[in-house]
């Protein structure tokens, strides 16, 4: 096995930074275990870290580690910064894979928007009836964390749906309580 150790240069309070993380496995199919410590003062508190890995958004202030398939080493991706829904325009409007999924009680998503617009993300019952309003209101191009506390709700499989103009997305959840 090899293990490999990589530090960046940090950024100041007002900056944003993102990182395009390539990774190559070979003659291995098993799942890799990632790890990371936030603690120390290189990094000031203030700065939003997220690891974006295929659909899946880490909070890395919340989270320490994580197993993901070896497929899914080629797409890293860190972003780093006060505000980091302002690193660079999606090019496509997407919702990625809730986590945790399943949770108790609160899920976390990331929505890419390619364009400003009025956004709407709600949370559907398997019979079609809204649960609960997690977002209504114009939100501008960009990447936005959004998070559902499902603390009031009954155990169940529940539906996210985004709608911006024309385009939705949806996203399945399970709560287990």
């Amino acid at each position: 096995m090899r293990y490999w150790k990589n530090t960046k240069e940090m950024i100041t309070k007002d900056q944003s930074k993102a990182w395009n993380i390539g990774v190559n496995s070979i003659n291995s199919i098993s799942d890799v275990h990632l790890t990371w410590n936030m603690d120390g003062d290189e990094i000031d508190e203030s700065l939003e870290i997220r690891m974006f890995i295929d659909e899946k958004v880490i909070n890395m202030r919340e989270e320490s580690e994580i197993t993901i398939s070896t497929e899914e080493l080629n797409s890293i991706s860190v972003l780093v910064g006060s505000d980091i829904s302002q690193i660079g325009t999606p090019e496509t409007f997407s919702l990625n894979d809730a986590y945790p999924n399943p949770f108790n009680p609160v899920t976390s998503m990331q929505l890419s928007l390619d364009a400003d617009g009025f956004t709407s993300v709600k949370v559907y019952n398997l019979m079609g009836q809204i649960v609960d309003v997690i977002h209504e209101g114009i939100l501008q191009a960009g990447y936005h964390q959004v998070s559902w506390n499902a603390g009031v709700v009954p155990s169940g499989v529940y539906l996210v749906k985004v709608e911006q103009g024309d385009k939705i997305a949806i996203q399945k959840v399970m709560l287990m309580k």
